[in-house]
């Protein structure tokens, strides 16, 4: 067998519940998997098999799995059931599907962005996330056929381009027969909002100004100056690295750059580099509730010295809270963090993230 349908059976493996991962254990006589959790099941199950049963295996799990998985997507659009698509939008600057489905008390996001959908004789490559439980491991969940149902439709991909796996006869029914018109009744709200990804807006909006002058190395850390240096034609010192000193390096930049050459290159690492910097911070969004107003509890772990030290970050009422770090007073209100922050939202609420943000850069 080869690692294609290893791929195949582990995203069909992926959308069975525990206990049906059991029942597939039983009927091909699968042992020690009892106080297995689902990754470990999984895996037993993939390493079971022999190599002269994996096509029928892979059959087997074709049926029980995509067709099943595939025949839910119509409940979706039916106003009686308590799972809901709440919204669909589309940002075609990235190629983007964004989906929100609510439940009584919960609500699911989940993200297809397409990498080459100009590309039409190629095979279709895409990448995706979803926040329900089957899909986080990398599984394709009724969630995202959704998405990608309304994205063969919209932009009249054809089903070759699909080389996963057979897509089931439904798959296609359901192209020509889903109706998604009503997740536009607010088109107004929809081009106000101008969607677009976060690190877009952040890099376009929120990093200032299209001219510079020198005194704007003042806003830096001394590590983001070294940064800056390291990816222009300045020569510094070995010493000037291991022991930097902040005004001494905006004197050498200063020496080295006239204002024109300086404001080019300058104005391209500012924007690019904070949203480098803030994707490296882990965020642990402890709490969030999108309002409006946005209120929003969430902790970075952020390593000073070799010592872990938490650092707590509060949206309350749309009033961000960030009292621990000085670099919130500078730089249009934005540091690091606070970016970390807002990229780790998008994931979960992209539209009401770049609601959030457009508003409190009006600040």
């Amino acid at each position: 067998m080869n690692f294609d349908k290893l791929e195949q059976a582990k995203i069909y493996l992926l959308a069975f519940t525990v206990q049906d991962l059991k029942d597939i254990c039983k009927k091909y006589r699968i042992k020690g998997f009892s106080n297995l959790n689902k990754d470990d099941i999984i895996n037993l199950i993939l390493k079971s098999i022999p190599n002269n049963m994996f096509h029928s295996f892979l059959k087997d799990l074709e049926q029980k799995s995509l067709n099943s998985i595939i025949s839910l997507v119509p409940k979706y659009f039916k106003k009686e059931n308590p799972t809901k698509l709440e919204s669909l939008q589309f940002d075609d600057k990235n190629n983007i599907i964004m989906l929100i489905f609510k439940g009584f008390k919960w609500e699911i996001y989940t993200n297809i962005q397409f990498l080459n959908l100009e590309k039409r004789t190629e095979p279709l490559k895409f990448k995706y996330k979803c926040t329900c439980e089957y899909a986080k491991d990398g599984g394709f969940c009724s969630h995202f056929w959704v998405g990608m149902i309304w994205g063969f439709h919209k932009f009249n991909i054809n089903a070759s381009r699909w080389d996963k796996f057979n897509l089931p006869e439904i798959f296609n029914e359901l192209v020509d027969k889903l109706d998604f018109n009503f997740f536009y009744k607010d088109i107004s709200k929809q081009e106000k909002l101008g969607i677009y990804s976060v690190e877009e807006f952040l890099k376009t909006k929120l990093m200032g100004k299209t001219e510079f002058n020198f005194e704007d190395l003042d806003d830096l850390s001394v590590q983001e100056i070294l940064n800056f240096i390291s990816g222009s034609k300045i020569k510094i010192s070995e010493n000037e690295k291991v022991k930097p000193v902040k005004k001494k390096l905006i004197d050498l930049i200063k020496d080295q750059f006239d204002i024109e050459e300086f404001s080019k290159i300058f104005f391209n690492f500012k924007k690019i580099s904070r949203i480098l910097e803030a994707k490296k911070i882990p965020v642990d969004i402890v709490k969030v509730d999108w309002g409006p107003p946005l209120n929003c509890y969430a902790r970075l772990r952020i390593n000073k010295q070799e010592e872990e030290e938490n650092l707590d970050l509060i949206i309350e009422n749309n009033q961000i809270k960030h009292i621990n770090c000085h670099w919130v007073y500078h730089r249009l209100n934005l540091c690091s963090h606070l970016i970390a922050l807002f990229l780790c939202l998008s994931n979960r609420n992209l539209p009401k993230t770049l609601e959030f943000l457009k508003e409190y850069s009006k600040v």
